[in-house]
């Protein structure tokens, strides 16, 4: 007999999928191949097609797959645009947002290895399907386990009321130190403030890391975890001091964590958690967002920085197409990658787990560790000569530098590995659809958006908010693990 539930799993919407594939695949890389240009073709320029091709393929397996897979689309998402069809727009026309020192020996290398990675990414998803669920010994008993996951992880509202209130005071320390004027002019004011405040100089930034962490992350957070009791239980709704609060958040959010002051992958973190997490990660939804954020990372990111700078002061672009944009802004994550190559086989070398450490402990002052390492991405602009060392430092290009290719390997392998675990397990939460509002359920939209952050890098930019958001969500998910044992 045939359940629902095997119903539910059978591929949706599948006859799409092959043309999408094809425009993925085929179409899209085809057209930015057919740009007018007079740069040679040769082995670099073929394995960046491919690696465009096998992105653009995962992404489509992902899309028209009938389970909820955040995380993994997310990835794909970034592969296919940053590191797959941006760097052939950039091929093609010779045109970079950076410097590139090599840019044969280098980018081809630089090519590779991230395709390697890619595939390193990929046996890790294949060996999680290998590996027992979450809490259930095989699928017929997926939902009930899902069901008690959900119940163990629900914090309680007391608990969360009392975050809330933490994070608006967290907030208001934020808008009072850089001044409420500031978060609706532009990032440039933001960031004066700061200064002004004495939380940022020219040799530590650990301040207004924290304080930009403290006063933007736990208020969504907690934004979150509301607006999805809200939209799974219908009691909470009835319940005035439930919707005070939540109403009291989305005020502070509009204020804090708004596109005007902020960067604008922060931003997109804030937008996706909250548009899967109000939607409850509805299928059609996903689709949408990876299907339209390709559109949307091609010719609306790089266009969207409007509010980075003061008017005064903002930079005008001028270019022919969509392509030439994309190949001059944003996007110099693989170009990164190169001058990271040359950087190890020409320059200082690998840098052996000195970055890492540096992320890791990125809440010491310089203040106390004077040689405490500076962003990956700034590293190696430095040594380019870059005049602009606000450069990315993508995952692939931080772990190669500092672990050489079998750390990256295993890094990456573990990193599919935990994010399809991840997926199977919000999968199958979604799909019972529990009211609770539970950490996890929160945790792994959340994390689906910050994963671009992460991808670009640099690690060590990255881990402010990052730190916050974790230590957020583990006092909630240990409340909610000793109420329940309670």
């Amino acid at each position: 007999m045939v359940t629902g539930a095997d119903i539910s799993r059978r591929p949706v919407w599948a006859p799409w999928g092959p043309p999408l594939a094809v425009l993925l695949c085929g179409a899209l890389p085809l057209f930015v191949i057919m740009q007018t240009s007079d740069q040679p073709r040769g082995l670099t320029f073929v394995l960046q097609v491919a690696l465009a091709v096998y992105a653009g393929l995962r992404l489509t397996m992902i899309v028209q797959g009938s389970r909820v897979r955040l995380l993994q689309g997310m990835f794909w998402v970034f592969c296919y645009v940053a590191m797959g069809i941006a760097p052939i727009a950039q091929l093609t026309l010779g045109k970079a947002p950076t410097r590139i020192v090599d840019p044969t020996d280098a980018m081809r290398t630089a090519v590779l290895l991230t395709l390697l990675g890619m595939l390193a990414y990929d046996v890790g998803t294949a060996l999680s399907r290998r590996a027992p669920h979450f809490g259930a010994a095989d699928r017929s008993t997926g939902e009930a386990s899902a069901d008690a996951d959900s119940a163990r992880a629900n914090p309680r509202l007391r608990r969360v009321a009392v975050l809330g209130l933490l994070s608006v005071i967290g907030s208001a320390v934020l808008i009072a130190k850089v001044g409420p004027a500031s978060f609706f002019s532009s990032r440039q004011a933001v960031n004066a403030g700061l200064a002004a405040a004495g939380l940022t100089d020219d040799s530590s930034q650990v301040g207004s890391a924290l304080l930009r962490g403290v006063g933007t992350v736990p208020i969504l957070i907690v934004f979150l975890v509301l607006t999805r009791r809200l939209v799974s239980d219908p009691a909470s709704r009835r319940r005035p001091a439930v919707v005070a609060l939540w109403v009291l958040t989305l005020a502070v959010q509009v204020m804090v964590n708004n596109p005007i002051s902020n960067p604008r992958f922060w931003f997109l973190t804030v937008a996706l958690s909250t548009l899967f997490v109000a939607l409850r990660g509805r299928m059609w939804v996903v689709r949408a967002v990876m299907v339209g954020g390709i559109a949307a990372a091609l010719v609306v990111f790089p266009v969207s920085d409007k509010f980075r700078y003061e008017p005064a002061q903002a930079r005008q672009l001028q270019s022919s197409s969509v392509f030439e944009t994309v190949a001059t802004k944003d996007y110099d994550q693989m170009a990164m990658f190169a001058n990271a190559v040359s950087y190890a086989e020409d320059g200082p070398g690998h840098t052996l787990g000195r970055q890492t450490t540096g992320a890791l402990l990125f809440w010491v002052p310089r203040t106390a560790w004077d040689n405490k390492p500076i962003d990956t991405g700034t590293l190696v602009g430095e040594w380019v000569g870059a005049t602009n060392v606000n450069l990315s430092a993508p995952i692939w290009m931080e772990l190669w530098l500092d672990a050489g290719l079998a750390g990256m390997l295993v890094v990456l392998l573990l990193l599919g590995f935990g994010s399809a675990r991840l997926d199977d397990w919000y999968d199958r939460v979604i799909r019972h659809r529990s009211p609770a509002a539970t950490v996890g359920i929160v945790a792994v939209p959340l994390l689906a958006g910050y994963e671009f952050i992460l991808l670009r890098g640099s690690l060590l930019q990255a881990m402010g908010r990052l730190s916050v958001g974790a230590l957020c969500l583990a006092i909630l998910a240990v409340h909610s693990s000793r109420s329940d044992r309670s």
